[in-house]
């Protein structure tokens, strides 16, 4: 019986790690960047995702049947754009978006604000602080 618990315990031991570290990622999906699998008005929101439209993409973010595809992401609604959303347009438009996202500090990096401490003078420091 003392066998039985102690290898139940065991297996049980994985799934509990497992279970831990699929916590781990949560905090980079807060500033993950923008895919080509981002749906379109998701990126027309944010200033950054719709330069990258407007630049790439001239006249998408302001088309008149955006509500019609506004759901969809750029993979999604490449087959319905009759091959004007090439395959290299579309890996361009990619690339720039994944740029800005990196771009981005992660919220935990944000600096604070009003909360900056001066310098704490050294030994050696001669300027008097």
């Amino acid at each position: 019986m003392r066998y039985a618990l102690i290898a139940g315990l065991l297996l049980l031991a994985p799934a509990a790690a497992l279970a831990q570290s699929s916590d781990a990622p949560a905090a980079t999906t807060i500033n993950a960047h923008y895919t080509l699998d981002t749906p379109i008005k998701d990126l027309i929101a944010d200033s950054q995702a719709k330069a990258v439209l407007d630049k790439d993409l001239p006249g998408l973010s302001t088309d008149e049947n955006l509500a019609k595809f506004e759901d969809k992401s750029l993979r999604q609604f490449q087959p319905m754009t009759g091959g004007q959303l090439t395959d290299d347009l579309l890996k361009k438009t990619g690339a720039d978006l994944a740029a800005i996202g990196s771009d981005r500090a992660p919220a935990a990096e944000a600096p604070a604000t009003g909360d900056a401490q001066p310098p704490t003078p050294t030994a050696n420091d001669t300027t008097g602080r």
